[in-house]
């Protein structure tokens, strides 16, 4: 009975600790770039935007600079105790939460992994979202003299967004929900 409530704590102890690093630390480094420094927008000789260029020296300054903040952190984290009632360990589940705790001490370790993804979302008839991410992949690892645990944290942190801004077209047909023949009626 003790198995899967001491699981359970180190799970949750290392998905707080893994979350709240990866957050403090996309944050730290992102008050340092804008999307201005992520994406190169390139405009023709009227001012009208032709295409988006990324700055892969930035983007990859920032993922190196991310990801070796969290394992740095991962790494220098001090070990922590997860405590247990007597009465848990004696298996009945009357006394679950009775008598007094003991710590188990933790130890935790871990790998991290980044990639950058980007989404181009309808905004109106003439707007487009433009969304840069860094899906960020966090195993962290407790290690305990009972056994060790592993938990993966998936994390998809927004990095910059802007809003481009085309002609208003002459025409436009919101095909959207139609069946297939029903735009071509409409086309004709």
């Amino acid at each position: 009975m003790i198995i899967p409530v001491f699981e359970a704590n180190c799970l949750s102890k290392a998905n707080s600790l893994g979350v709240k690093i990866v957050n403090e630390e996309v944050r730290n480094v992102m008050l340092e770039y804008t999307y201005d420094d992520l994406i190169v927008v390139n405009t023709d000789n009227i001012g009208n935007i032709t295409f988006l260029e990324s700055n892969i020296i930035s983007i990859n300054e920032i993922i190196a600079k991310i990801t070796s903040n969290i394992q740095l952190r991962i790494d220098e984290n001090e070990s922590s105790k997860v405590y247990i009632n007597m009465g848990t360990i004696s298996g009945l589940s009357y006394l679950r939460n009775v008598g007094p705790s003991i710590g188990i001490r933790l130890e935790t370790g871990g790998s991290v992994r980044a990639n950058i993804n980007t989404e181009f979302i309808t905004s109106g008839i003439n707007q487009t979202l433009h969304r840069v991410y860094i899906d960020i992949k966090t195993t962290v690892k407790v290690v305990t003299p009972i056994a060790v645990y592993n938990k993966v944290i998936d994390n998809k942190v927004l990095l910059a967004e802007a809003i481009i801004v085309g002609d208003i077209p002459e025409t436009y047909y919101n095909l959207e929900g139609m069946d297939s023949g029903d735009v071509m009626e409409v086309m004709e």
